[in-house]
């Protein structure tokens, strides 16, 4: 089987009991049924035991939309009750890494099969390790290599299909990484060329290729690219609008300290706890302003690397039922992660730091891109703005 990955993952490895936070609180913890038999049979009689005391049958999706099988009763603190004070699993402790559950094996890692012999595997930046690897001054590259489908035995994986699929997500890729237009004029492009494809079927082959063609002469047309994006539609309060509702409608049910102190300040600081006037725009736009030499110019690459790894973990965006769904998404966290950055960069007098940036997307990521139910309501609330189109979602984009 022909593996594709980001070369980081040749970097990476888990931290265990020496990282900063924990994939073991904070969210569901979810049991496969293959799991939850061992450990229903455990020879263990603490792992048995604990087993009838925390795992409940599920009938709720996943993030992923799945309906997983069991589900592990959180503690107070929202942990694991598998977790130990040093930071580690019990399961793993007492037994072996493989004696995990699917999703506890896998996690961060995003794996994929695309039919049977070509699979992807990336990292979620939910985990501080994959948020320091991807977010760096470095251009994620990709390589390939052979390996045995023995490999990814026990792991939870996604199926997907359609070469058609591949070459539509790759072209994404390549028209965010296309430097010689800043971030957000990339982001700009890479929307527009969704939505115009976003009509096609996977039988669609020659139309695809034929948008890819005048795409590329798109991009090379610098001047007039520029030109469209500077008189481009804005409308800062809308924006504002969209990024602030689906914010404050989040923190309702997070309990994390950490994450919730920089809204607090920014919605004082924006004036944003009240009307969008005005002044407001203006008190947001002149931070933005001048976060973007401060951060922005000088981090370009983490931006690109942090939309490259989004857009190459979602798959297969163009043939299937919520790819759009996906992509909308996609563009509004990435909306919601500068939104907090600038506030963040604001907040310190433009001192801000690569790294301190890469704790915060993390932080944001873990509470905001795992959720489901939160997913598909800041879709709805955009489909309900009617913002679901090109033009409506680049509001989003820059």
């Amino acid at each position: 089987m022909q593996l594709i990955e980001p070369e980081y993952m040749k970097k990476f490895s888990c931290l265990a009991d020496a990282c900063p936070d924990t994939c073991c609180s904070g969210w569901d913890i979810i049991f496969d049924e293959a799991a939850c038999s061992r450990y229903r049979e455990s020879q263990d009689t603490a792992l048995r035991e604990a087993f009838h005391q925390n795992v409940l049958r599920n009938e709720e999706p996943a993030a992923d939309g799945t309906i997983p099988f069991a589900r592990v009763k959180l503690t107070e603190k929202q942990s694991c009750p598998y977790l130990r004070t040093d930071g580690l699993c019990t399961i793993q402790r007492r037994t072996e890494e493989n004696n995990l559950s699917e999703t506890c094996r896998t996690h961060p890692r995003v794996v994929q099969f695309w039919g049977d012999g070509y699979a992807e595997v990336s990292l979620q930046l939910s985990c501080p390790m994959a948020s320091e690897l991807v977010l760096s001054d470095q251009p994620l590259c990709f390589s390939s290599r052979s390996v045995a489908q023995e490999k990814f035995k026990g792991l939870r994986y996604r199926q997907e299909s359609s070469q058609c699929g591949i070459s539509f997500r790759n072209f994404l890729i390549t028209i965010l990484q296309w430097r010689e237009y800043r971030v957000q004029e990339r982001l700009y492009l890479a929307n527009h060329f969704f939505w115009e494809a976003a009509g096609l079927n996977d039988d669609s082959q020659p139309a695809f290729f034929a948008m890819v063609d005048g795409m590329l002469s798109v991009l090379a047309d610098r001047k007039k690219v520029r030109t469209q994006y500077g008189q481009r539609k804005r409308q800062p309060a809308m924006q504002l609008e969209i990024l602030r509702s689906l914010l404050l409608h989040r923190l309702q049910s997070i309990e994390d300290d950490e994450l919730k102190d920089l809204p607090r300040w920014l919605f004082v600081h924006w004036a944003l706890d009240g009307q969008i006037t005005s002044r407001t725009i203006s008190l947001y736009e002149k931070d933005c302003s001048a976060a973007e030499p401060a951060f922005f110019t000088v981090h370009a690459q983490a931006a690109e690397n942090y939309l490259v790894n989004q857009v190459f973990k979602a798959g297969n965006l163009l043939f299937k039922a919520n790819g759009a769904d996906q992509w909308i998404f996609l563009v509004f966290q990435y909306a919601l992660q500068r939104f907090l950055l600038s506030a963040a960069i604001a907040r310190s007098g433009n001192a801000y730091s690569l790294q301190e940036a890469q704790h915060l997307v993390q932080k944001i990521t873990k509470f905001v891109e795992h959720d489901m139910l939160y997913q598909q309501q800041c879709v709805q609330f955009i489909r309900m703005l009617q913002l679901d189109h090109e033009a409506g979602l680049g509001l989003l984009c820059g």
